[in-house]
């Protein structure tokens, strides 16, 4: 994953999207570059939709996230999605899944079959 200069809860919330998705699962894309708390992520093969992930003013664990969907029109660059104020890890991974079309990883759970 590239170098970015980035607060450390978004350093961590992307090893963690990588470590659970796999490496080169997620493009990494910083249109906020002044932001150091948002980033945002997309399929390798499709910029859109984007979900954007923002952990500014939340608690630790915690984010605001939302969908950028593809634009209709050419004079918008994205239409805004669904909006998620306050989710977990978790429940991100699902919000990703979801709008990035990803596949969730088969996590053996242990224990005899």
């Amino acid at each position: 994953m590239q170098q970015l200069e980035k607060d450390p809860t978004i350093h961590e919330v992307l090893g963690r999207l990588d470590n659970h998705f796999g490496p080169g699962s997620l493009s990494v894309v910083d249109y906020w570059d002044a932001d150091l708390m948002s980033i945002g992520v997309h399929r390798p093969d499709a910029p859109r939709p984007l979900v954007y992930i923002c952990t500014h003013k939340r608690p630790a664990g915690q984010y605001y996230a939302d969908i950028e969907l593809p634009s209709k029109d050419s004079d918008h660059p994205y239409e805004q999605g669904a909006r998620f104020e306050s989710v977990d890890f978790e429940h991100l991974v699902k919000i990703v899944s979801d709008a990035l079309g990803l596949e969730q990883p088969f996590m053996h759970r242990g224990g005899a079959a």
